[in-house]
């Protein structure tokens, strides 16, 4: 038994009439060897490469823990003697409007420094894959969408914000915490990158796509463009300066859905609007 190319060729007399074949047969056992010693190679480069990815991953996941663990308690501290030194100069009426300004600049920079933290921890989370079914549950959409409103009074009372609901899938087997985290994220986004030229109009809704069930949230906010649109979900990437923002909330939505089998799209145009749609797994 060997390995082996076989060419066949057709023999035809000068009249035209098929009398037969030639048949070459060529031993190719020694290139059979090599082509399969060198994808074993490749399959333990590829094993060897696996190995040291899961081991920088693990790494980085206890250093991102530990980092954020070891400073929420110095942070804390500079948070708290902040306070402790405006109300001294307040007593001491050594409070000036500039000294006031720049401790207030201090403090507002000591809570973004809270708040980086904590998206820190939430990426490690996400990391290591940790939206495990055991916590999905029947999720009622209108429920969690009254709850998210509620929560984003503060954005809706500074700014009107005309919001439609539509949905026609009013329910959905999805982690509880990570469903509205999607929807908070798209909605709260949708409020801050309003357009100052027009009323500001969301319309949210969610429908079947077998095998999916789509949430789609549309506004008629500024809009990206296609350069921002290629990076939109590249961790702590911020395409406007005017909102507050760390730029992880879309890169934790997209793996917060790809971690669950489904997927999310985006289409904007810049000055128009965006609408983005999540596609879940349609289990309900």
């Amino acid at each position: 038994m060997f390995w082996a190319t076989v060419t066949l060729t057709p023999i035809f007399s000068a009249e035209g009439q098929h009398i037969g074949f030639t048949k070459v047969t060529g031993d190719i056992s020694k290139q059979k060897e090599l082509q399969d010693k060198l994808a074993e190679r490749q399959q333990d480069v590829l094993e060897h490469k696996n190995v040291e990815l899961e081991k920088i991953n693990s790494d980085l996941d206890n250093f991102i823990y530990t980092a954020s663990h070891d400073l929420r308690s110095p942070i804390t501290n500079i948070e708290a003697l902040m306070t402790l030194l405006k109300d001294e100069l307040k007593e001491t009426n050594c409070l000036s409007a500039e000294t006031e300004n720049i401790l207030q600049r201090v403090i507002t920079s000591v809570d973004r420094f809270k708040h980086t933290i904590k998206d820190l921890t939430e990426i490690s989370r996400l990391q290591k894959n940790t939206s495990a079914s055991q916590s999905d549950e029947i999720l009622n959409v209108q429920e969690i969408y009254e709850g998210i409103v509620e929560d984003l009074g503060y954005l809706t009372k500074e700014h009107t914000c005309f919001i439609q609901t539509n949905f026609k899938v009013y329910q959905v087997k999805f982690s509880r915490r990570n469903f509205r985290s999607i929807l908070y994220n798209l909605l709260s986004n949708a409020i801050k990158f309003r357009s100052p030229e027009r009323d500001c109009i969301i319309n949210i809704h969610t429908r079947l796509e077998e095998p999916y069930v789509v949430l789609s949230v549309r506004d008629n906010g500024i809009g990206l463009n296609e350069r921002h649109q290629e990076q939109l979900y590249t961790m702590f990437k911020r395409f406007h300066d005017h909102v507050e923002g760390s730029g992880v909330g879309l890169y934790m939505v997209k793996r917060i859905i790809e971690n669950a089998g489904g997927k999310i799209e985006v289409e904007s145009r810049e000055g128009a609007g965006t609408e983005f749609k999540v596609y879940f797994k349609a289990d309900v």
